[in-house]
């Protein structure tokens, strides 16, 4: 599809580890994230057994500063040369929304929250959320776009650079609504 092969979507997964590493610590280094080993292929067998998983995802936490953020969003990463024209996600077409539903339906299955970081080749780096997860000031902090998903949710776009630099994680993991998320169409 994209030509830019698996080495590429991994580069964009460390990448993703070392900023949300350095938002909780303040360095790059040591990571407190990194790659899960089968990027969410565990938390599927797991789903099919009828299994409970954690694993569903494609960053884990190495370090237990990190295990509060992955205890409550299920990240996707995302990095493709195009991920087509935007305005399909407001119908709920498209690459994006495609991504959108596979994040949903991961965070679903491991009682987390959705929480999609993603690029195209020569743009910035986007994160896309469900707006009632986060504390509504992170909408205000940040420029954003919203629309209502197929499944009924308000979802959030912003600039990751943006929203690293204006959401403090403590503020983050002290206010984050964990009730129910509503099942996207056509998952699990």
């Amino acid at each position: 599809m994209s030509g830019r092969g698996p080495a590429k979507g991994s580069a964009f997964e460390r990448e993703i580890c070392r900023q949300l590493t350095e938002w909780i610590t303040g360095s790059r280094t040591p990571e407190i994230f990194w790659r899960s080993a089968t990027s969410g292929a565990k938390a599927t067998q797991d789903y099919k057994a009828g299994r409970a998983s954690k694993m569903g995802g494609d960053i884990i936490a190495m370090d237990p500063r990190g295990q509060p953020f992955i205890d409550r969003f299920s990240v996707e990463c995302k990095d493709r040369a195009s991920y087509g024209r935007l305005e399909l996600v407001l119908e709920g077409r498209g690459q994006l929304s495609e991504w959108w539903g596979q994040c949903v339906t991961d965070a679903l299955r491991s009682k987390r929250k959705p929480f999609m970081v993603f690029k195209q080749l020569r743009s910035k780096i986007y994160l896309m959320y469900n707006r009632y997860d986060l504390p509504l000031y992170c909408n205000d902090i940040c420029r954003n776009i919203e629309w209502m998903d197929s499944g009924g949710h308000i979802v959030t776009m912003v600039v990751f650079e943006d929203w690293l630099r204006g959401i403090s994680h403590k503020g983050l993991m002290g206010n984050v609504r964990i009730d129910k998320f509503k099942k996207f169409p056509g998952a699990c």
